[in-house]
């Protein structure tokens, strides 16, 4: 458990937000722990407003860039960096978008792992779209299921949607 409010961790956007968690835990005299948002720069084929897995948009860091902030905030004092989390979007209609986000992130963290770095989580995040309108609107989550446990089966980390 992070700090005294009861925080089991935080979700960290940036550097900026890394070193803000690190100083203030610091100031307190705690130990907060945290996952990095990796941006995987998928297209998520939704509203424009609602994208937030692409490249350009301000959400996250880089999935080039990932392993290099990894490194860099290795030695925290007071901030343990434990997981990794996206986000693509919402609504997400198709499940390419979440196949092609959650390839690229488990290779990250195996090589993370490689490094290292102990992952005890992946969270793939939510965004998966509901029937609004009409009944045959989305896909039932038993196909994303069906699509994304085979990449996720037997690693070594815990798993969050």
């Amino acid at each position: 458990m992070g700090f005294a409010r009861g925080i089991a961790a935080f979700n960290l956007e940036s550097e900026a937000e890394i070193e803000n968690v690190d100083r203030v835990a610091a100031s307190i005299g705690q130990k907060a722990i945290g996952a990095i948002r990796i941006n995987p720069d998928v297209d998520p084929k939704t509203h424009v407003k609602t994208t937030t897995g692409k490249k350009e948009t301000k959400f996250g860091v880089d999935i080039e860039r990932a392993e290099r902030v990894f490194e860099q905030y290795r030695s925290l004092k007071n901030l343990r960096i434990g997981g990794v989390h996206i986000h693509i979007g919402s609504p997400v209609y198709e499940i390419q978008p979440y196949i092609d986000a959650v390839k690229k992130v488990t290779a990250l963290i195996d090589r993370l792992t490689e490094r290292g770095h102990k992952i005890e989580w992946f969270d793939a995040g939510g965004g998966f779209a509901v029937n609004y309108e009409r009944p045959d609107q989305a896909l039932p989550v038993t196909e994303h299921a069906k699509a994304l446990l085979p990449l996720l089966q037997g690693k070594p980390y815990r798993i969050a949607f």
